[in-house]
């Protein structure tokens, strides 16, 4: 349309559109005067297919060999010769003129299993440009290794997935935020979206129609990505903390709620069942609380309060209270 992407898309704040397009990429192996970089599968692309033609290759040789096909001398049975492309068919017959090995003579097909040998080089250069090793597979290797040496393989592989996997992360970070900034130009193009939600204290489903003028505000929103393994990585280590503080201060009712709540999040439970749950520990809390604490035996009265029977009187200061037979 030769419009500028303001005018197609919407007017934002920051005006963004003067200066972004509205796409965005990643590879693993930036370059600077190539835009199609490769990324991680381009990485292992040419070998994966150089290693599918030759298990392809593989395949069909053994089947051609096991069809046991043969040549035949045609000057016995018919005059002349006519050079044609055959069919590999099983025991097949295929005359040629002049006595092939007097009369018949089987159809060599070489063996290609030495090309396992170029396949599995193939493969651990896959490896070694991947991080993917087989450890981390779970294939068992050849070779007695000890744990530290496998520690050590994994430690490595997990380096090289994190050095590519930042630059996947970022795209996705700025594909978040060009959806954020298409929503702030153009909200009026967006349907309102309709939700249901269950009442707390009843069974009753409610609806309500969500448009992006009822979440959007001024100061506008910030994009964050993370990977359920992060995620959950994170969690278990905030969860071991909380342990350590739990322990420390066990009787502190608010360290309670917030163990309580890490808990329930880490189980992926629903905000809705969240806060229902932290709701009725809240009032079961508040009830322990208010309900009259007994008396304990021998323990002494409120001023006003008549002593118990058998309890001894307080001796006046600096006198000893003889023992009472009760």
């Amino acid at each position: 349309m030769k419009k500028p992407l303001e005018e197609l898309i919407g007017k934002t704040e920051d005006d963004f559109w003067r200066t972004h397009y509205p796409y965005n990429s990643w590879a693993s192996d930036l370059e600077r005067q190539d835009w199609y970089s490769d990324a991680v599968a381009d990485v292992v692309r040419t070998s994966n297919k150089v290693l599918n033609s030759w298990l392809s290759q593989l395949v069909e040789n053994r089947t051609l060999r096991n069809f046991g096909m043969h040549y035949f001398d045609s000057t016995m049975t018919a005059e002349g010769f006519m050079p044609q492309t055959f069919n590999p068919i099983p025991w097949g017959w295929y005359g040629v003129p002049g006595k092939p090995s007097e009369v018949l003579q089987k159809v060599d097909i070489p063996d290609l299993s030495e090309s396992l040998d170029e396949m599995k080089f193939l493969i651990e250069i896959n490896e070694k440009a991947t991080g993917a090793v087989a450890t981390q597979q779970g294939a068992p290797v050849e070779r007695n290794i000890t744990l530290g040496e496998v520690q050590l393989a994994l430690g490595e592989a997990k380096e090289r997935i994190k050095g590519m996997s930042k630059f996947y992360t970022q795209a996705w970070k700025e594909r978040g935020l060009m959806f954020l900034k298409l929503i702030e130009a153009a909200p009026e193009k967006l349907d309102a979206v309709k939700i249901y939600k269950k009442g707390r204290s009843t069974s009753d489903i409610y609806s309500r129609e969500i448009s992006p003028k009822d979440w959007m505000t001024k100061a506008g929103y910030q994009t964050k990505v993370w990977s359920q393994d992060e995620k959950r990585a994170q969690d278990t280590e905030s969860l071991q903390k909380m342990n350590a503080i739990k322990v420390f201060m066990p009787n502190n009712p608010k360290v309670d709620e917030i163990y309580i709540r890490k808990l329930l999040e880490f189980g992926d439970l629903t905000p809705e069942e969240i806060n229902e749950i932290m709701e009725y520990e809240r009032q079961a809390r508040e009830q322990m609380l208010n309900q009259p604490q007994p008396m304990l035996e021998g323990q002494p009265g409120q001023p006003g309060q008549p002593v118990q029977q058998g309890q001894p009187l307080p001796a006046p200061q600096g006198q000893t209270q003889p023992p009472v037979n009760v």
